[in-house]
Order: C-alpha cells, then structure tokens, then sequence
C-alpha cells in the first residue's frame, strides 16, 4: 500500500497512513490494520500519549489506544474532500489543525479545535489543496500550512503563516 504519512509511538510501535487505510505494527513482521479507508495524514496528542489522529476521507479518525482502534468524525466542509493534514499545537491546552484537499484539486480548507476534532472551526479557505500543516516547535501560535496541487493538472500553490493560531495568514513567498 502507498504510505502518506507515518509516527513512531513512544512504545515503539509505527502507525501509517496508506492509501489501504490506518496501519499499527508492533514488530517488524506483523501489521495490523486499524481502519480500513484511506487515510493521508497521522498525528499525536501532546497531552496523552494513547491519543492518535489521522486525516482520512471527510473526516479524522481518532485513537484512544495508541493506534489499535479508530473512531471516525466527520468535518463539516462544503464539498468532497481529504482531510490531507494534521498538525498538533500545545497552544491554548491543545489545538489541533486539519488541511484538507477537495477531489477536484480547486480549494483547500484549514480548520482547528480545541477539543479533539469534536468541534471544528474554519481558519481559511484557499484556492488549492491544503497538503501540509507545521506548528513551530518553540512558537506554538505559529502555523505554516503548505497548499498546491500535485497531481496532473498541476496547480502551484505557496507557504502561508499565521504567527496568531490561525486567526490571520500572509503569504512568505
């Protein structure tokens, strides 16, 4: 299966992401998959370890035991679309931020939460797909997203910041 994204957990497991859905291998030999639609994007909860999220189609999935099961929640966007992007933020307790990409490569949405992905709100649209996001490891208000379209036809798109959690953006072209 094609890998989008990986993260070693503190208890040396690997979890991915694939185009075949959420995998967690415990051992070099034995993968065991976890959720079954393709998933883009994995990340882990600063606050608890056992907290996994992963972006997936029209929605994240969430984990509350490493990596072993998922839940899926959906994300309220306006049209078909990956949730490509997860970045985790220790501001304001823990924020959590999704890019997605919509299947026609036209937009891209960024959106945060404060609670887990249970509630999200819309930070910015953009033009493109949204296929990275990185919070600064010493400045957790700084946010990058990385946004464009890789895949014929290809559709340049830029680096943004938000230096105040996602409330404004500037381009740093």
């Amino acid at each position: 299966a094609q890998v989008f994204d990986s993260l070693r957990h503190s208890d040396g497991a690997l979890v991915a992401a694939t185009l075949s859905g959420l995998y967690r291998s415990e051992g070099e030999q034995s993968w065991e998959r976890g959720y079954r639609p393709p998933a883009l994007s994995v990340a882990g909860s600063l606050a608890d370890e056992a907290v996994l999220y992963a972006g997936v189609e029209a929605g994240i999935c969430t984990s509350g035991d490493s990596g072993r099961s998922w839940e899926f929640r959906a994300v309220p966007a306006t049209d078909s679309f990956l949730v490509a992007a997860i970045a985790v933020s220790p501001a304001e307790g823990e924020t959590l931020y999704l890019g997605t990409l919509s299947y026609t490569g036209e937009r891209g949405e960024l959106y945060a939460s404060r609670n887990g992905g249970e509630t999200l709100r819309l930070l910015k649209t953009f033009e493109v797909p949204v296929n990275a996001v990185l919070v600064h490891p010493e400045k957790p208000s700084t946010v990058y997203a990385g946004t464009g379209a890789f895949y014929a036809p290809g559709t340049p798109g830029g680096v943004y910041r938000s230096v105040d959690g996602g409330r404004s953006w500037t381009s740093t072209r």
